[in-house]
């Protein structure tokens, strides 16, 4: 029989969120959860500073909650990890990779060496000129990034499951029909906005596939009653790019997550500046809980629970 248990950690600026679960073949159950603050100087635009200390301070939270898990996985999202979206011609599956690093080396400032590369396809087209083609999404991850959170489960016993990011997350809870604030999500354009602590991760949600994703360096660290108009036309900026890139992909709804999502009346303001319907995430159906997760709010692991889901 099929049976894991997982402990996926969304490891942000300022709070590290901890998902304990439970995966059967007929099943996903929510056993536990906690959430810690990220030490200070532990990490840096997503690299670990020091391996050992931050696995010690992880594992000290654990026990005390006991909390433990077999297999790990992490989920972030930080500045250093580049999402593009590249457009192919239609080729193999064999002659995709060696195309999508031709792509890269030409047209991003990196040396390709130094990163992790994925890719996932969006859609396949037709074009104006009747030429069959793919369109990509790829991630570049640097590897020194890559190295320190597999160590990081290592140190943790567990066994390294999956380094996901938040923006994908997203796109499983999203095929798995959930209903958000009790609402059957439709097959329209939607926006999801992670406020974090330093930076702002958005994704935008078409027919259940992920297509655009960027993160903001600017979070509830940033945000005042001076700044919130720069903020919101940063976001606008990013808005404005996918619509011209996806034309006939208008913006239905907005939701709002993380813990900027807290903050008294951003739901309001960024409803009013961008006059689309918005929301904070508060509940999501249908999900398994364990008795010790009934006062623990899931909607704070919004990412976590994404992230365990293997599609």
């Amino acid at each position: 029989m099929f049976d894991k248990k997982i402990l996926s950690l969304d490891i942000g600026n300022k709070n590290i969120k901890i998902l304990q679960s439970k995966i059967t073949n007929k099943s996903f159950v929510l056993e536990n959860a906690i959430t810690i603050k990220t030490p200070k100087n532990s990490i840096n635009d997503g690299n670990i500073m020091n391996t050992n200390y931050l696995s010690s301070y992880i594992k000290e939270n654990l026990d005390k909650e006991k909390m433990k898990g077999k297999y790990g996985i992490i989920t972030l999202d930080y500045s250093n990890i580049i999402s593009r979206e590249i457009i192919l011609p239609f080729v193999k599956k064999d002659d995709i990779e060696e195309m999508v690093k031709y792509e890269i080396e030409e047209f991003l400032p990196i040396t390709l060496n130094d990163y992790v590369l994925d890719y996932r396809k969006r859609e396949e087209f037709i074009d104006n000129y009747n030429i069959k083609k793919i369109k990509l999404l790829v991630v570049a991850i640097p590897k020194k990034t890559v190295k320190g959170y597999m160590e990081l489960l290592e140190e943790l016993d567990l066994n390294p499951m999956a380094l996901d990011l938040n923006s994908n997350a997203i796109s499983k809870l999203i095929n798995k029909e959930i209903k958000i604030n009790g609402t059957t999500l439709n097959k329209n354009t939607l926006s999801f906005l992670d406020i974090g602590y330093k930076n702002t991760n958005i994704n935008l949600i078409s027919n259940g596939v992920n297509m655009f994703n960027r993160v903001m360096t600017t979070g509830t660290n940033d945000l005042t009653d001076n700044t919130i108009s720069e903020y919101l036309e940063g976001i606008e900026r990013l808005f404005t790019y996918y619509k011209n890139l996806n034309r006939s992909n208008e913006i239905e709804k907005i939701y709002l997550y993380g813990g900027g999502a807290k903050l008294k009346d951003i739901d309001k303001n960024i409803q009013s500046y961008f006059n689309i319907p918005t929301e904070k995430l508060k509940e999501i159906d249908p999900l398994k809980v364990s008795k010790s997760m009934k006062s623990i709010n899931i909607v704070d692991y919004f990412n976590n629970i994404g992230s365990t889901i293997r599609l």
